[in-house]
């Protein structure tokens, strides 16, 4: 047998003593992930995009995973704030498109759905939504605030519905890039549903 020490989750993915450095907490926000694919599920490239939220990220709050891997795949692997979520088979579109991975983009248009299946979720106004091949480098907060600010985001039930995305630096200006969303829970829904009628 092997002698090799085992290392916890919470060695791994520590979120203890990372507080963001600014007013604008992560009590109310949470980061959305999505991992689907043979390929996914039997890389890393999760666990390194949760490794990098939590260390050069300093994010502390609620991270939620959509995922069709099977379910022991990630058990134990995260700590008390990550929410892993198995994809309902009904929400896939096996061989209904022609590119195979729009059957995967569509549940970028699901998160607040699943989210709103998780009571402990409740909290949470604001969702952002990362491509899992994305490495944080910098306080996740900070950078959130500055968009917010930047861009007049706020969060207002009354709110026309709204979705913020951001132009693909390796495109052409009139492209948006979908690896980060901005999702306000209590108004970007309608959005979300138009955007999903357009994938189906």
């Amino acid at each position: 047998s092997s002698n090799e020490d085992v290392t916890s989750s919470e060695d791994k993915f520590p979120i203890e003593n990372t507080t963001a450095t600014v007013e604008f907490n992560d009590l109310n926000r949470a980061i959305a992930l999505i991992s689907f694919g043979e390929a996914a599920s039997e890389s890393t490239l999760l666990e390194r995009c949760i490794l990098s939220i939590r260390r050069r990220g300093k994010f502390n709050g609620q991270v939620i995973v959509i995922t069709d891997a099977p379910e022991d795949r990630y058990n134990s692997e995260f700590d008390k704030n990550v929410t892993v979520l198995q994809a309902k088979e009904d929400d896939i579109r096996y061989g209904y498109y022609v590119d195979d991975g729009m059957k995967y983009k569509r549940f970028k248009t699901l998160v607040i759905d699943y989210m709103n299946t998780v009571p402990e979720l409740d909290n949470i106004d604001w969702l952002y939504y990362l491509d899992i091949d994305m490495m944080l480098g910098a306080p996740f907060i900070d950078f959130v605030k500055e968009l917010h600010d930047r861009y007049n985001i706020d969060n207002d039930s009354d709110a026309t519905p709204s979705l913020h995305m951001f132009q693909d630096p390796h495109g052409s200006k009139f492209k948006v890039n979908s690896g980060f969303i901005i999702i306000d829970r209590h108004t970007s829904n309608r959005c979300l549903e138009a955007w999903r009628d357009e994938i189906d």
